[in-house]
C-alpha cells in the first residue's frame, strides 16, 4: 500500500518550494557593487538571507552569491582590527570581481521536475547550503532546506503521510478493538465516549459496551474511530496485537518515534515551524518520513 503522503511528495515538484533568483550579474562586476545591489533588492523581503543572485557569462551561469556569502573566495584581507584581548575583526576587501566569489557546482543544479521528496534527499545528505533550479537552459530559482521545510505543499505532504499513519494504526486497532480500547486510561475512555455521543447525537447511551458479541465489537470499533492521534499512539505502543507488527525495534524506539510524529502533526496543524519540533533535526526528517512509510506498510500488510 502506497501512503498518500509519500505519493504527494513524489508528485509535487521543486518549484512548489523554490524562490526566484533575485537577478544576475556579469563576472567582472565588483563585489562591493554586487553586494549593494543585492541588499537593495532583498532588504524588504521576509527572509533576505534566503534570496540569491547568479553570475552569468554569456549564456552560462558560472556562479552565485547571497547576503551571507560575502566576503567571497576572491576577497583579500584588508586589515585586522583588535577589539579586546581575545576579540578581533577581519576586514576584507570588496574590490574583487564577483565572478571569483562562488562557482556554481554541478551538484548544486536540479531540474525543475525534481520532486519534493527527491529534493529532501538532496538537501539532507550531503547537505549543500543552496540548490539552483534549471528550467530549460536557464537557472531561474534557488531553494534551501528552510524553503522546503516552510513550503505549504511540503507540509501538506507530510501531514497527509501522518494521516495515513493514523489510519493504519486505527485499522490495526480494529483487529482486536477491545484490547486496544483497554490500553486507554479510564479518563481517556470517558473523554472518547463523550466525543462519541456528541458526534452521533446520542446523549442517552451506556458508558459500557453491550454483552452481545457482535454489538459489543461494534461498540468498541465505533469508539476507536473517535480517538485522537494521541490515543492511537498510546494504543500502538501498548496493544500487544499492534506492537509486534511495528518494525521499530524495542518498545522505547516505537514510543519515541510515534511521539515525534505526534508533535510534527501538531506543529503542522498549528502552523508552527517544523524544525522547531523538539527532537526533529534537518538530518532526521528524511528518516522519520521513510520510517513512517515502513510502519504504514507493515500495519497494512
Amino acid at each position: 500500500m502506497m501512503a498518500c503522503g509519500i505519493g504527494l511528495l513524489d508528485t509535487l515538484t521543486v518549484l512548489e518550494a523554490a524562490v526566484p533568483v533575485v537577478g544576475e550579474k556579469p563576472p567582472e562586476c565588483p563585489a562591493d557593487e554586487a553586494e549593494d545591489w543585492l541588499w537593495k533588492h532583498v532588504c524588504d523581503v521576509d527572509d533576505p538571507l534566503g534570496h540569491f543572485a547568479i553570475v552569468v557569462e554569456g549564456n552560462n551561469t558560472i556562479g552565485w552569491f547571497g547576503i551571507e556569502t560575502f566576503p567571497g573566495k576572491g576577497a583579500r584581507v584588508e586589515k585586522v582590527v583588535r577589539h579586546g584581548p581575545n576579540v578581533t575583526q577581519t576586514v576584507y576587501s570588496r574590490d574583487y570581481p564577483i565572478g571569483e566569489a562562488w562557482a556554481l557546482e554541478t551538484s548544486q543544479i536540479v531540474s525543475s521536475d525534481t520532486t519534493l521528496f527527491e529534493l529532501l534527499e538532496l538537501l539532507t545528505c550531503p547537505p549543500p547550503n543552496v540548490l539552483f533550479v534549471l528550467r530549460g537552459r536557464k537557472i531561474t530559482h534557488s531553494v534551501t532546506f528552510r524553503d522546503l521545510a516552510s513550503a505549504p505543499s511540503f507540509r501538506m505532504g507530510i501531514f497527509s503521510l501522518l494521516l495515513a499513519l493514523e489510519s493504519a494504526i486505527l485499522d490495526a486497532a480494529k483487529i482486536s478493538p477491545e484490547e486496544a480500547w483497554k490500553c486507554l486510561s479510564s479518563k481517556q475512555r470517558k473523554r472518547v465516549h463523550s466525543t462519541f455521543k456528541n458526534l452521533h447525537g446520542i446523549q442517552e447511551t451506556e458508558d459500557t459496551p453491550p454483552d452481545e458479541e457482535h454489538k459489543r465489537r461494534q461498540w468498541f470499533m465505533l469508539h476507536l474511530e473517535c480517538t485522537t492521534y494521541n490515543h492511537k499512539v498510546i494504543m500502538a505502543t501498548k496493544s500487544d496485537s499492534i506492537k509486534h507488527r511495528l518494525p521499530l525495534g524495542p518498545p522505547c524506539d516505537a514510543e519515541d518515534f510515534l511521539d515525534l510524529t505526534r508533535r510534527m502533526r501538531n506543529a503542522i496543524a498549528h502552523g508552527d515551524p517544523l524544525l522547531e519540533v523538539n527532537g526533529l533535526e534537518r538530518e532526521s526528517l528524511l528518516a522519520v518520513l521513510e520510517k513512517a512509510q515502513v510502519v504504514i506498510n507493515a500495519l497494512s500488510a
